[in-house]
């Protein structure tokens, strides 16, 4: 056994032994196999910054508090970069390069590329990611959104989301790939359902189910194809392509095909 006590190849003092090739830690059930050195790489051991912090992996960074980063890559916590301020006035905020101060707590980025900047914020997947967003209190005050959740290979959550597959909102709740509400409050489960969809407080269930639908929101679609391009707030649409087209609000569509293109409203 060799010890090293001159940073060669980067690694903090410590056990360590030469496989012919490069300095290898004699941490034991514990590997990692690289060559990447320099500056940022966690060849010395030197990723986990935050208190009580995780690091494991080549290029990975454990910003904050409580932080676990695990993955090629992956970084808790905040780093130096571009982030949105805090919004004023009810006005979103701008995308400003600072240099970070302060650190949310408990993050967790596992996976190639992970990132998770968010205060208990959980990315997992291979470019998962979950942000830190705003939203404003009941006053018209900035308040923080945290706690995403993001699983799968490009998932992305910003504002308290809940989010499994290639998608991102706020407060939403969402499986499948390619769903892609634009706001918040909705729940969307299946592959594309949602997709494009603006508006709030909408359940949307099936393979592509109200793809591109505009509505103020409490819609319920469910069904292939349900909704899709529709205009309308508070309606009920079950069925395949029930409701594709309509507009209105306060309907009910029930049955394959049923109010297809419908353009009105309930009698008062």
């Amino acid at each position: 056994m060799l010890y090293n006590t001159s940073n060669v190849a980067d690694l903090n003092t410590g056990a360590v032994y030469w496989n012919g090739s490069r300095w290898i830690s004699l941490t034991p059930y514990f590997s990692v196999n690289s060559t990447v050195v320099g500056a940022g790489s966690n060849a010395s051991s030197d990723g986990a910054i935050g208190t009580n912090a995780l690091a494991a992996g080549v290029n990975t960074t454990a910003m904050s508090t409580n932080a676990v980063a695990v993955g090629t890559g992956a970084t808790s916590g905040k780093t130096d970069g571009a982030y949105t301020t805090a919004p004023t006035n009810n006005l979103p905020g701008t995308t400003t390069t600072v240099n970070v101060a302060s650190q949310p707590n408990n993050t967790v980025a596992i996976g190639t590329g992970a990132q998770s900047s968010a205060e208990s914020g959980i990315a997992i997947g291979t470019g998962a990611k979950v942000y830190q967003g705003w939203n404003f209190d009941n006053s018209g005050n900035p308040v923080a959104n945290n706690y995403g959740v993001a699983i799968g290979t490009g998932a992305t959550a910003i504002n308290n989301n809940i989010v499994m597959g290639n998608v991102g909102a706020g407060n939403l709740l969402a499986a499948g790939s390619n769903t892609n509400p634009k706001n918040i409050n909705n729940v969307t489960i299946g592959n594309g359902a949602g997709s494009g969809v603006t508006g709030n407080e909408n359940v949307i269930m099936g393979y592509q189910a109200a793809t591109g639908m505009n509505s103020i929101g409490a819609n319920v679609a469910i069904g292939k194809f349900a909704a899709t391009n529709a205009t309308f707030t508070n309606a009920v649409v079950l069925g395949s392509d029930a409701g594709t087209n309509a507009a209105g609000n306060l309907n009910i569509a029930i049955g394959a095909s049923a109010g297809v293109g419908v353009t009105i409203d309930p009698a008062p």
